[in-house]
Order: structure tokens, then sequence, then C-alpha cells
């Protein structure tokens, strides 16, 4: 039998096309991509909030007082790392 004629015994099953009734998993993935935005954010920020409060304690246990300076530069370094995990959360979707 000719190749052109020849009868595969393994069903090919095609992709459907993006425009064609594939907007359920679309939206189910945007759903899901907004949801987890939330929870991060969310979870962020109780994280830094939880950070801060255990540094103030730190220094109100050992019985040092934070200097302006210092202050500067721990809430320069907590916003330096919200943007850097920010930035990288969303490399991440692209």
């Amino acid at each position: 039998m000719p190749p052109s004629k020849a009868k595969s015994s393994y069903p090919i099953k095609r992709a459907a096309s993006p425009g064609s009734s594939g907007g359920t998993m679309s939206r189910d993935y945007s759903v899901n991509l907004s949801v987890q935005q939330v929870l991060s954010l969310w979870v962020h920020g109780a994280t830094l909030q939880h950070f801060t409060a255990a540094v103030a304690g730190v220094y109100r246990v050992a019985g040092k007082r934070m200097a302006p300076l210092e202050a500067l530069v721990f809430g320069v370094g907590q916003t330096t790392l919200s943007v850097v995990i920010s930035f990288s959360r969303i490399l991440a979707t692209l």
C-alpha cells in the first residue's frame, strides 16, 4: 500500500484553535492568576509587618534606641525587598 493511503492505528487528537471554545480555560487561568496575586500580596504584606514587629521587639528587649538613620535603612531595605519580589512575580507571569 502506498504511504499516502496508509492508515495509522493511533488516533491523533488535535488541539482546539485559540479562537474556538477555549474560552473557559482562558477565563479559569486569568481567575487563577488574579486570586494568586491577591493572596500573594496579602501574605507578603503580613510577612513584612511581622518582620517589622520582630525588629522592633528585638530593639526593645535589648534596650537599644533606634536612630532615625537606622529606621531609614530598615525602611529602604524593606521597600527594596518588596519591589524585587513584586518584579520577580510579574516576570513569572510573562
